[in-house]
């Protein structure tokens, strides 16, 4: 905020028009520096306006009504005000005067014996005060060096945000640096450079982080960042992971390519610490680990943190590449009749076996893909491939049997997702009528309308729809009444549970009737015993799919199937014929 005079933006609080009247004139009075007067005339709209910090000065009458103008500016001062305050009254008053300094106030002028020379001479004054108070606490709040806050700024900016924490923000986090190798590049090039450095440090860090953040120096080579409206650990990891991409750049140091590293500790709010001390502990101790093993790195204030967030960035740096260069592989989980255990259909599911990362489960994978926005890539892959493989598999012998792929929220709501679906079956001449589209209950959770357009669409060009995991979410019925749905697959945790929890047989009853009723194909997953399938059956469920029947198989075992099924069949027919 500027505090020069001209054009000052002036709140004056008085109770008395004809007062107020008055101090407009008195200003006035100095056309040259256009004063702008803004009139309230209580004293809670007056205390309201202070606190806002939109003014220049504040001018308030000692006596309103039943308040008292010193009790205004003490209560503004409390609440974080620094508009500087000149208090007006009727009649001089030395223990008042006194009173009004005491309580905040930076002049106490009285009314009858005011001019306007006087009036703006006051004005002026208190600017000019404010303009050098305003200086001396930047200095208290600011590192000399690299112009980033201290650490008393930093401490106290923990403060309110653990205060606004108890008001329903965010969760926050603590990121403490130091940096690998400082030592060295003060002792070979100098302090100067080694200042130099620091000061490169600060720039870098300032522009690489998010406007709501803040970095501080907190001494040395210490730095620390408050990361103020993350979500989760993985937001932390994002950051701490930029900050360290960041500073092994090269560094240019008086001709000298100089490079060097930093150790990042972590620790959120409220699991890594409830109080500042604690989390800047936890923060502190988190980075003296990294530090040990070798810098460079990033640990969480505990070590399941830590490990979860690197493998997720892990995952997140080599999904795209994955699917780009075809790494990631399919395999299909039959469905079968309970009664007759023939095959009814196929669920194509993802798997990826990474050469460094190992097998990655699909759990961590696709959110991975939600995440990052590439989860349209993998779906369109799927989609393609499992397409193709159907094909090889009908060449083979297979007649009969759907082919079930999973979609995603993202691509139920993506307007141009039908027609990229019909295009890619159309490439690879796949019959869609074949086709069941998967969703689960929580991907249709948000605009029923785009979702109920985009089935619509599928149906019109064969496919059908199935919500999986049907009975966990919180929607269902609404789904059943208001979306054209097809087919239903009943959760495994129903059917898990089923032949000891009598509850779980109840609501897996009424589900399969309640499909019935909507004339709904409904499928139980994750059977395992033929217990289970007996109590289905009896239950009315014809379908099934789980390990008591197949686990999940590559292309080429369900290849082998459908050849070993046609061959049967050419033998049945030939046998039909000789006897007849």
């Amino acid at each position: 905020m500027s505090h020069s005079i001209h054009g000052a933006r002036v709140l004056l609080i008085e109770d008395n028009e004809g007062d107020y009247i008055l101090t407009k004139e008195l200003l006035a009075q100095r056309p040259d520096l256009e004063f702008q007067l803004e009139w309230v005339a209580s004293a809670d709209e007056g205390l309201a306006a202070l606190i806002e910090n939109r003014h220049e000065i504040c001018l308030t009458d000692y006596r309103l009504g039943t308040a008292n103008g010193l009790e205004i500016v003490r209560r503004a001062r409390e609440r974080g005000s620094e508009v500087p305050v000149i208090v007006l009254t009727g009649e001089h008053n030395q223990s008042v005067d006194a009173e009004a300094i005491e309580a905040g106030a930076c002049d106490y002028l009285v009314k009858r014996q005011l001019s306007g020379d006087q009036l703006t001479r006051s004005i002026r004054y208190a600017l000019v005060q404010r303009s050098v108070e305003d200086k001396l606490r930047a200095l208290a709040r600011t590192d000399q060096l690299t112009g980033l806050a201290n650490r008393g700024e930093f401490m106290s900016e923990l403060d309110f945000a653990l205060r606004r924490s108890g008001r329903g923000a965010k969760a926050f986090a603590i990121l403490y640096l130091d940096l690998d190798g400082f030592k060295q590049v003060n002792d070979t090039l100098g302090h100067a450079q080694g200042d130099l450095l620091l000061q490169e440090v600060a720039n870098r860090l300032t522009t690489c982080l998010r406007s709501v953040d803040l970095v501080a120096r907190i001494g040395g080579d210490e730095f620390t960042i408050l990361a103020l409206d993350v979500e989760s650990s993985r937001d932390c990891a994002t950051i701490a992971q930029k900050v360290l991409a960041k500073l092994s750049e090269p560094f240019r140091l008086g001709g000298h390519e100089v490079l060097v590293s930093a150790s990042i500790g972590i620790s959120m709010f409220p699991d890594g610490g409830r109080d500042a001390d604690e989390l800047t502990r936890n923060a502190d101790t988190a980075m003296y680990r990294a530090k040990k093993e070798g810098g460079h790195r990033f640990q969480f204030h505990s070590n399941e943190i830590t490990s979860a967030a690197r493998d997720r960035i892990d995952i997140e740096s080599e999904l795209r590449k994955a699917i780009a260069a075809g790494e990631l592989d399919l395999v299909y989980q039959p469905q079968v009749c309970i009664g007759s255990g023939q095959i009814t259909g196929f669920e194509a599911l993802a798997r990826w076996c990474h050469h460094r990362l190992g097998d990655v489960p699909p759990t961590a994978f696709i959110q991975v893909a939600e995440d990052i926005g590439c989860i349209r890539e993998l779906g369109a892959w799927v989609l393609r491939r499992s397409a193709m493989d159907y094909k090889h598999w009908e060449r083979l012998g297979l007649s009969g049997p759907s082919l079930s792929v999973n979609i995603s929220a993202h691509q139920l709501n993506d307007p141009h997702f039908p027609e990229s679906a019909r295009a890619i079956l159309e490439e690879a001449k796949f019959d869609p009528s074949k086709l069941v589209l998967e969703l689960t209950e929580t991907a249709i959770i948000g605009d029923l309308g785009v979702a109920r357009s985009n089935i619509c669409r599928f149906h019109s060009f064969g496919a059908r729809v199935c919500v999986d995991d049907f009975g966990i979410g919180y929607s269902g019925l609404s789904q059943l009444r208001d979306l054209p749905l097809d087919v239903l697959k009943i959760d495994k945790s129903f059917v898990h549970n089923l032949l000891n929890r009598p509850k779980e047989k109840a609501i897996t009853h009424a589900i399969i009737d309640l499909a019935k009723r909507f004339e709904l194909e409904v499928i139980a997953e994750g059977v395992e015993s033929e217990d289970q399938a007996r109590t289905l059956t009896a239950l009315g469920c014809g379908l099934a799919q789980g390990y008591h029947y197949y686990r999940p198989l590559p292309s080429a075992a369900i290849g082998e199937l459908c050849a070993k099924a046609a061959a049967t069949n050419s033998d049945s027919v030939r046998q039909s014929a000789n006897v007849a």
